[in-house]
């Protein structure tokens, strides 16, 4: 990938992909939760949503289920954000959940 394409994610697992923001690719997160945010660390995809999913790729294309934190606390603590910091990954989500990873 090497952000070099836009992701889109959503409910029931769904991901788009599109090199030019209008042409877009629909793909599988291989899961159906409903996912709120993707960001891109550099060499990674990160997607997160409800009951605190995770998901990862590096193409954006292919993903694969994370174990989270947030979903042993609580499946309350749905992940609504994800942004990458240039050293960071960080995840927030409902009831203060704040989740990071390098």
């Amino acid at each position: 990938m090497s952000g070099t394409q836009f992701i889109a994610v959503g409910g029931n697992g769904t991901v788009l992909t599109s090199l030019d923001g209008a042409t877009w690719l629909k793909h599988s997160l291989g899961t159906t939760n409903l996912y709120y945010s993707v960001a891109w660390s550099g060499s990674t995809a990160v997607a997160v949503g409800f009951y605190g999913a995770i998901s990862t790729s590096p193409d954006g294309v292919t993903w694969t289920p994370r174990n989270s934190i947030a979903q042993e606390v609580t499946p309350w603590s749905t992940l609504i954000g994800v942004a990458w910091s240039g050293s960071t990954l960080v995840a927030v989500g409902v009831n203060g959940a704040i989740l990071t990873s390098p």
